[in-house]
């Protein structure tokens, strides 16, 4: 009798267990094993109480950690065994309060096939609904008010269920049991499409329908969505994608496209085996694909670039939109220039009003705006390279704990915020640009709310070296012990943290801009990393920059700053190329009397990029950050050419002689080479730059990051040729390689003692 006798088991479960359908698993296998007790949500994830014999017990068990719900994970298990207390059957019971709120968020998920099929099922009651979800889909991480994850602390609290919903809602064999926005078109949000004034049009379905014939016709609407409002226009009108950018104010910068379905892919871009899992997936990300020569969209989408940013509809809404519209529309953030996303409906009719012609909103709150996000596939890589809907605010383990609450306050572009408390690390979802006052208020509203949800106070603030960017004025104005990490050794750490790195590892952490130490501007740093310290090894060799933040934007100068140190001043080639240029005389003499007198040290690797691309005549104004790097990467063309030259100066530190590489590259231009050739060749040339120095350095595992590697040929060129020596090359995947990863990089930082006391 002994394996018979009835036993209880208590078992507590962390990580991504809220919002995911675990509770309804945990229900039904209960019941399959012919177990009894109860499980509820509670703040550090799931409790559960069962009893039966240990056979069954042990049964439960194994299916349940073998047969978890797809968006599931579990990061901790512990279970007590104490005698059985005679329950007799099995609930879900209410979630209790008084516990830290611990659990780990679900990212909103894209509609799955189930509601899907029910969403165009004419005999379904949910038919047409733009707002059908259950267990498995529907918004998580933009509704949550507070953990645990239960309907009250959501802002689905305001609709109360119906009946019909009701008895979904609490039946254990329907998929919507414990779906916590579950709602019908009886008791859920709806939609309504307004005038700029706000003034009632249509609503419902008519509403919809109303919406697409508009932009079908040309019209701009902005609809809110999941995590906030979106700009939509038909992305094959000439007309329509340039009056977006004129009312916008967004001059090249490419816009992301929405396909109808999955049919489409191959009518608009070249995707391949690792892409298009990425494009259906319930994350459903932007992906970054080539475009195919001959496609429908028009060319002021993505001016001067061969690659789209394409997605597919994520929610009710988008299927319902574009199944009527019938083609690919523009769907772009809903936000002035710089600005926040709009996620309340007012706000949007205030800030968007001279942008867009009429607006589709609902009435089912957003807590807070989350992002699409974007992604780009490397050989068999996917790069998450800003980091939002369908992802965040999945945490990253970092174990050992100090006991500390760490914040982590990031950099000034492409911002995040983070916060590490017990061995995980939080990361926010894409805030953006701090070059607003509005994104700097929301910058540090993102900043409140995640120590909000988690009920944290920090008491250590990591900042950006750099003293004048926003985030770190946002640190420098808290209270609590104060530090303060390099630029980019906080790329470098967030590259190890990604993938638990041990032991020593050679980083180059390349990118457009970051204060150094030594109060140069720095972007081309290489560096020894160890579990527990580093040390600069070199960086290529710098070069005076006057005009601060304008030399980012008017690329010719750092393009004179290179023939300057390349040619010197007088030199024929010099002033040959430059007569050329579409710059004022007058500018030029004045940055040429600057590059005589003391100014700022530059070694950035962005800025290389930048003034030879002004050298070849590709770019003289970046409208958008990494728009002349862009255009160098994509007008080279493979060729069975070698490296240009450089040269080795100094050994402790090295700096990377770039010169010769520049001398050469514009005697090519001059001699009338293709543009192609040269820019294939620079790109060969910073590979074999790094190779070289991994070989000197003699370490085995290689890190590469920061913002130049989003650059797709070097970053393939550089692993390819890394490899084939037999080196391990680490790239940034689900952290951001570019400065969306500076937040958790911070962390990191502080974990492994790189950095120092402010």
């Amino acid at each position: 009798m002994g394996t018979l006798t009835t036993i209880r088991k208590e078992i507590t479960v962390r990580g991504r267990v809220q919002g995911v359908g675990f509770r309804p698993l945990v229900y039904q296998l209960a019941y399959a094993c012919e177990l009894t007790g109860y499980v509820y949500n509670f703040g550090p994830g799931v409790f559960m109480a069962l009893e039966g014999h240990p056979n069954q017990l042990d049964q439960f068990s194994h299916r349940l950690r073998t047969q978890l719900p797809p968006h599931a994970a579990i990061t901790g298990w512990y279970e007590t065994t104490l005698p059985a207390t005679g329950l007799t059957t099995f609930i879900i019971a209410e979630s209790p309060g008084g516990f830290p709120p611990e659990a780990d968020i679900t990212p909103d998920l894209a509609t799955c096939p189930d509601c899907l099929k029910e969403l165009f099922d004419p005999a379904d009651r949910r038919y047409l609904y733009p707002f059908i979800n259950c267990t498995a889909c529907g918004p998580r991480f933009s509704i949550i008010e507070a953990l645990p994850y239960d309907r009250p602390r959501t802002t689905m609290k305001t609709f109360p269920l119906c009946p019909d919903c009701f008895a979904e809602y609490h039946n254990p064999m329907n998929r919507r049991f414990h779906a916590q926005p579950v709602a019908c078109p009886v008791c859920g949000p709806s939609v309504t499409l307004v005038t700029q004034k706000g003034e009632p049009i249509q609503t419902g379905q008519k509403a919809i329908e109303e919406v697409c014939r508009l932009i079908l016709n040309g019209s701009l609407a902005a609809v809110k969505g999941l995590g906030g409002f979106q700009l939509l226009c038909d992305a094959t009108s000439d007309a329509a994608v340039q009056l977006l950018r004129q009312r916008k104010h967004r001059e090249e910068k490419p816009f992301a496209v929405m396909l109808p379905d999955d049919t489409w892919i191959d009518k608009v871009v070249v995707c391949n085996e690792v892409a298009r899992p990425l494009l259906t997936s319930q994350s459903s990300p932007i992906v970054l694909l080539p475009a195919k020569e001959k496609n429908p969209i028009s060319k002021w989408v993505n001016p001067g670039n061969p690659t789209l940013g394409v997605m597919l509809p994520y929610t009710p809404l988008h299927h319902l939109i574009m199944r009527l519209a019938g083609r690919p529309l523009v769907a772009t953030s809903g936000n002035r220039s710089d600005e926040p996303i709009c996620t309340d409906n007012q706000e949007a009719l205030d800030r968007l009003g001279d942008i867009a012609d009429v607006f589709l909103i609902h009435n089912r709150p957003i807590k807070r705006p989350v992002d699409d996000s974007v992604v780009r596939v490397v050989g068999n890589r996917t790069l998450v390279m800003r980091r939002a809907r369908g992802y965040a605010p999945i945490p990253f383990q970092l174990p050992g704990t100090t006991g500390e609450t760490v914040a982590a306050t990031g950099g000034f572009l492409k911002n995040t915020v983070a916060l590490h408390t017990g061995e995980k690390i939080l990361i926010s979802q894409h805030i953006g640009d701090l070059s607003t006052e509005e994104a700097i208020h929301h910058h540090q509203a993102v900043l409140n709310d995640i120590g909000n949800l988690y009920d944290l106070k920090p008491t250590v603030w990591i900042s950006d070296l750099h003293p004048d960017y926003p985030s770190t004025r946002t640190a420098l104005n808290q209270t609590g012990k104060q530090s303060s990490v390099q630029h980019h050794i906080s790329h470098l750490a967030a590259c190890r943290l990604e993938y638990g790195i041990r032991g020593p590892a050679l980083g180059f952490s390349w990118d457009g801009t970051g204060l150094a130490e030594d109060g140069s501007i720095a972007g081309s740093e290489m560096v020894q990393t160890n579990d527990h310290d580093f040390k600069h090894i070199g960086r290529f060799l710098p070069f005076p920059l006057p005009g601060g933040d304008s030399a980012a934007r008017d690329v010719w100068k750092p393009g004179l700053s290179l023939l300057s140190a390349s040619f010197g001043n007088t030199e024929p080639e010099m002033e040959q190329l430059i007569s050329e240029w579409p710059v004022k005389k007058t500018d030029l003499a004045i940055y040429r009397q600057l590059l005589g007198r003391p100014s700022v040290q530059c070694s950035s690797a962005g800025r290389v990029f930048d003034g030879l691309s002004a050298c070849l005549g590709l770019s003289f104004r970046n409208s958008f950050e990494g728009q002349a790097a862009m255009a160098l990467e994509f007008h080279s063309r493979e060729s069975e050419a070698a490296p240009y030259p450089w040269q080795w100066l100094g050994s402790n530190p090295t700096f990377l002689d770039w010169r010769p590489l520049i001398r050469s590259a514009v005697s090519d231009h001059l001699k009338g080479v293709p543009v192609g050739e040269i820019g294939y060749r620079f790109h060969l040339t910073l590979t074999d730059m790094i190779h070289s120095v991994a070989q000197q350095q003699g370490v085995s595992q290689i890190l590469l990051t920061g913002g130049c590697f989003q650059n797709q040929l070097l970053l393939s060129l550089t692993i390819d040729r890394l490899e084939k020596s037999g080196f391990k090359v680490f790239v940034p995947q689900q952290i951001p390689l570019n400065d969306g990863g500076l937040s958790a990089g911070q962390i990191a930082a502080y974990h492994f003692g790189w950095l120092k006391d402010r």
